[in-house]
């Protein structure tokens, strides 16, 4: 199984391709951080299209994950970064990927019932505990797709 996990900014494009059959035995295959170029918010948006478009026709994916937008501590959305998932989510759909969206809640939810019980489960993990924490995220809501 081969799974692409990624988390937008109001501004780049966050990815990590992991493979195994399992949590236990996946590696991560490539990962990259961009950083869209300068212009319009539509010409920003359109960029992203193409390059998701570009990694996903170089990976051939089985499964998409998508570390969501939320609210802040303020209780303010990221406008700027939910733009950017949601260009993402319709080029899976146009691309025929499936995707799974997580939340904060849901990351927690797929490796334990409480955040203490999540965090050793990820942590214990050996492609987690042995990659930046820069891509963690990406990487997390990818391995979060695999079997146990």
């Amino acid at each position: 199984m081969k799974v692409i996990g990624i988390k937008n900014g109001k501004d780049t494009f966050g990815w990590v391709i992991v493979e195994g059959e399992a949590r236990e035995d996946a590696t991560v295959l490539d990962f990259k951080e961009v950083s869209a170029p300068s212009g319009t918010r539509p010409e920003q948006l359109s960029w992203l299209r193409r390059e998701l478009i570009e990694v996903l026709e170089r990976q051939d994916v089985d499964y998409a994950s998508l570390r969501l937008a939320e609210a802040g501590r303020t209780g303010t959305a990221n406008f700027g970064r939910a733009e950017m998932d949601g260009v993402t989510q319709a080029t899976l759909a146009d691309l025929h990927v499936p995707m799974k969206g997580y939340k904060s809640a849901t990351v927690r939810s797929a490796f334990g019932k409480t955040k203490p019980i999540a965090d050793a489960v990820i942590e214990s993990l050996p492609c987690v505990s042995s990659s930046a924490k820069t891509r963690r995220d990406q990487l997390v809501v990818a391995i979060a797709q695999f079997p146990i």
